[in-house]
């Protein structure tokens, strides 16, 4: 199909298919990047359990990593990093009281 067959075949909708068009355009749109979203959030949830799993131990020396370390060893940005440690079921956060 040529591009001004294309053109010709929407110039030829009225304007209620051209709004009900672009519904449904947005509709799938959203729905891949609802996906895309969904599929990455998954990867990186993975990637920092499998990587915490085999960089902490249960002794009090190994038993945490801050989310700076988690960033940088398995190349997700730190704020993904804490929301995906927020989310995960099995991933439990430390809370350190800082000195003042």
């Amino acid at each position: 199909m040529s591009l001004d067959k294309i053109r010709e075949f929407f110039m030829s909708l009225s304007l209620w298919e051209k709004v009900a068009a672009g519904i449904i355009v947005i509709i799938i749109v959203g729905a891949f990047a609802f996906g895309r979203k969904k599929i990455i959030n998954c990867c990186d949830k993975r990637r920092i359990y499998n990587w915490l799993k085999a960089n902490t131990a249960d002794k009090a020396t190994k038993q945490f990593k801050s989310t700076e370390e988690i960033a940088k060893a398995t190349g997700i940005d730190e704020n993904q990093v804490r929301s995906v440690c927020k989310k995960h079921k099995q991933i439990y956060a430390h809370n350190r009281k800082k000195d003042q």
